[in-house]
């Protein structure tokens, strides 16, 4: 049962996580400055709008109820891969903040998304092929 407070710091933290996606794809988009000679250092301006589209579908994706899931794995994916990029390229590791706000978000919306689906019992089925008779 989730408490007034734990709803409200999921909500807080699901702004957080949307507003950055949207801030960050719409730079992108944009081509602001800073946003350009960051992309340019990490080796993938040429992507630009591409990277930008990416992350307004993947906070589209975080806002709706049906598709929050998917979008948190794609979220997770998107600034783990960042993440990979600044180490890689000796930068500080910006992207972090934003993956400990995701996670934080979603696991205090749903803990269910952190834990595997049920398993239901698979029940043999009848076939007639038994294998080679021997001997």
């Amino acid at each position: 049962m989730k408490t007034s407070l734990t709803r409200s710091l999921s909500t807080i933290f699901t702004a957080l996580t949307v507003g950055i996606f949207l801030l960050s794809g719409t730079g992108k988009l944009l081509a602001l400055p800073p946003v350009v000679e960051l992309l340019a250092k990490m080796g993938v301006a040429n992507h630009r709008v591409e990277l930008g589209l990416l992350e307004l579908s993947f906070a589209g994706l975080y806002l709706l109820p049906s598709t929050r899931k998917l979008g948190f794995l794609l979220m997770s994916s998107y600034f783990s891969g960042a993440l990979a990029v600044e180490l890689a390229h000796n930068s500080a590791p910006v992207a972090l903040g934003p993956l400990v706000i995701i996670w934080t978000g979603a696991f205090l919306r749903d803990r269910s998304t952190f834990m595997a689906a049920p398993q239901t019992p698979v029940s043999p089925t009848p076939h007639s092929y038994v294998g080679p008779v021997v001997g």
